[in-house]
């Protein structure tokens, strides 16, 4: 069983709003389509019609959540059929890991059975029987980072489980540490120091740092155009500065979107801010993203009836 990993931050995410619902349903049934079938994020064009509509296919696609064939995102393989999912590889596992975690549960069940049937004792460093087996083995154990921001299931142990077994008989979706090993012999190692570079002249920032600015409130400020318009102008006055590390360019990115103040209102789509009054955060979070509907929505109208 894999599965279709989504981070918890997708719903806030501007290109899941420029998307729409439907578009969106579209692009989440492709994916777990994707992961049962092993295909790496590639959509079939006869899958992506029998389970969605041309205007939804062309939705994800302007919005950046699909590639079609030729495409020139660097981050993504080509595609010569159908469609690919942007960055399916980046959260999901690949054919090969997933056939590789397969192969080797397959082998830890027979070396069981065949002790059984040999009436052997298991080895001190066997599983014994009726544990679970070590969570890096089969690579459908959590990891024990609930923050990682990788996945949209939980982390550890569910808030539903005590100490002992899991209920679910369904193992639920993990990352695995690249390069092989477990999780753990990988932080005793610690991270490798990052390396100084100087700021690509295509940088734009990530999925991660969109919600940021969603989350913090700078989305609205300053609108889908106005923030492109301020990345635009970060990477002109930091093309000639010092080399730094991939980490210290996104800290200096957020401090100067915060710093950011829009000289006019920007041109083309924005969201509306959320009037000042005396609501929680997640309220104003909530009311901003349904200005957003409210406004997505009343434009998809008006190309209805152009």
């Amino acid at each position: 069983m894999t599965w279709f990993k989504i981070d918890d931050g997708a719903y806030t995410h501007p290109k899941m709003i420029k998307a729409g619902n439907a578009a969106v349903g579209l692009w989440l049934r492709c994916g777990a389509y994707a992961a049962q079938h092993l295909t790496e994020g590639r959509v079939p064009a006869v899958v992506a019609g029998m389970l969605g509509t041309g205007p939804q296919v062309a939705r994800l696609v302007k919005a950046g959540l699909w590639h079609e064939s030729g495409h020139a995102c660097p981050r993504c393989p080509p595609v010569s059929d159908g469609y690919l999912m942007h960055d399916f590889l980046v959260y999901n596992p690949s054919r090969a890991s997933v056939e590789d975690s397969r192969r080797r549960e397959s082998d830890r069940k027979q070396r069981g059975r065949d002790r059984r049937r040999s009436g052997a004792r298991p080895s001190p460093d066997a599983p014994r029987t009726g544990t679970d087996p070590d969570p890096d083995a089969d690579g459908n154990t959590p990891d024990s980072d609930p923050d990682s921001g990788d996945s949209a299931g939980e982390g550890g142990v569910s808030h539903r489980d005590g100490a002992g077994v899991s209920r679910s008989s369904r193992p639920g979706p993990s990352r695995a540490v690249s390069g092989g090993g477990s999780r753990e012999s990988a932080d005793r190692r610690g991270p490798a120091p990052a390396a100084l570079c100087a700021l690509p002249a295509d940088w734009e920032p990530d999925d991660a740092l969109l919600a940021w600015a969603m989350a913090a409130g700078h989305m609205q400020r300053l609108g889908l155009d106005g923030l492109d318009h301020a990345t635009a102008k970060w990477r002109t006055h930091r093309a000639a500065g010092p080399k730094r590390t991939p980490e210290q360019w996104r800290l200096d990115w957020q401090q100067w979107i915060t710093r950011e103040r829009p000289d006019a209102p920007p041109a083309g789509r924005h969201l509306r801010a959320v009037p000042p009054a005396r609501l929680s955060r997640a309220d104003q979070h909530a009311a901003a993203l349904q200005a957003a509907l409210d406004e997505m929505n009343s434009a998809s109208r008006k190309d209805g009836t152009a």
